[in-house]
């Protein structure tokens, strides 16, 4: 038991060491591939080695995809044993809060930011950013996609392939593109 905790630090060093090596020497970018083949169990100590707040008993699963500008992770919130899947993407051009105990089934994308580039339509809007907070003992679906802005009300289920674009309530029970509330089965 003990030779295995050992191998594990010894493989979580490693990929620090690759990070910070690919960080400093290229650019963030490159340095955040490592979360695409890393180990689940190497996961949560590299997100907190770059400064992101990850809870106790989380698992994250790989391939994590972030999505930041910044100088680090310290946008990123994630509070006790919460379960990320597989294929997240997590776009922390502004903060993302993941309260406690919730769920984010695979391919679920967080977006926090527009930016509309050159293209026409900035012409008439604005780039715009904001956080987005899932609350305390939510779920989120499969292939979900969260707008910059929402927050996910306590308790609430995201249904697999919904767009979630407007706050919501606790307790929800969000369905379709666009997320529309609808009540619970045996309500």
């Amino acid at each position: 038991m003990k030779f295995r905790l050992l191998l594990f630090k010894i493989y979580t060093f490693i990929y620090i060491f690759r990070y910070v090596i690919r960080k400093k020497f290229f650019n963030a970018e490159f340095a955040n591939k490592l979360f695409l083949s890393v180990n689940r169990d190497a996961i949560v100590p590299l997100l907190r080695y770059n400064k992101a707040n990850i809870g106790d008993n989380t698992k994250i699963d790989s391939p994590l995809i972030l999505h930041y500008y910044n100088k680090d992770l310290s946008k990123l919130y994630i509070g006790n044993n919460c379960s990320i899947s597989k294929n997240c993407f997590l776009d922390l051009s502004e903060k993302i809060t993941i309260e406690d105990n919730c769920t984010l089934a695979m391919n679920v994308t967080i977006v926090t930011h527009i930016d509309l580039g050159k293209s026409y339509p900035e012409k008439h809007l604005k780039n715009d950013k904001s956080q987005v907070t899932i609350s305390e003992g939510s779920y989120v679906g499969a292939n979900v996609l969260i707008l910059k802005g929402v927050t996910i009300g306590e308790q609430s289920f995201i249904g697999a392939k919904s767009l979630v674009s407007q706050s919501t309530p606790e307790g929800s029970f969000i369905v379709g593109v666009p997320g529309r509330n609808k009540k619970y089965q045996n309500d």
